[in-house]
């Protein structure tokens, strides 16, 4: 049973109240008096009531908010971090591409040089039995 249950004028109370204080116009001025000043006491209660709830919800809503803002930040570097990890990536796969271009040239560069050197050498051969051939004539 919630405190306001238990409350002598809750809602279906007060109206029973009210009706009681219409019906009786007997009742002397200070009683009502009374009753007025019970009743603007219980309503202010309640406003305060009400006005401590409103406050402790602001200050949850405020704290989720908090946490939302400082979750959103993480996600955001998480995701800022995940894309850094992935150019370094792409970078690094860029490198050995390159480096692998290098070795195949240098080999590729290598052989040119080997072919040229036999080449030189065969020349060099022609050259002399051309020699040789003009001079046995």
């Amino acid at each position: 049973m919630s405190n306001e249950c238990a409350k002598p004028n809750a809602p279906d109370n007060q109206n029973a109240d009210m009706m009681g204080l219409v019906q009786d116009t007997a009742k002397i001025p200070w009683e009502q008096r009374e009753w007025t000043r019970n009743r603007t006491l219980q309503l202010q209660e309640q406003k305060v009531s009400l006005q401590a709830q409103a406050f402790e919800l602001e200050k949850r809503r405020f704290k989720w908010q908090k946490i939302c803002s400082k979750k959103d930040r993480e996600l955001e570097r998480l995701k800022l971090e995940n894309e850094r990890m992935k150019l370094e990536n792409e970078r690094m796969a860029l490198q050995v591409k390159q480096k692998e271009l290098e070795i195949e040239f240098k080999k590729s560069e290598t052989s040119m040089t080997s072919v040229a050197l036999v080449l030189e050498r065969l020349q060099g051969r022609d050259q002399s039995e051309l020699g040789r051939g003009q001079c046995l004539q």
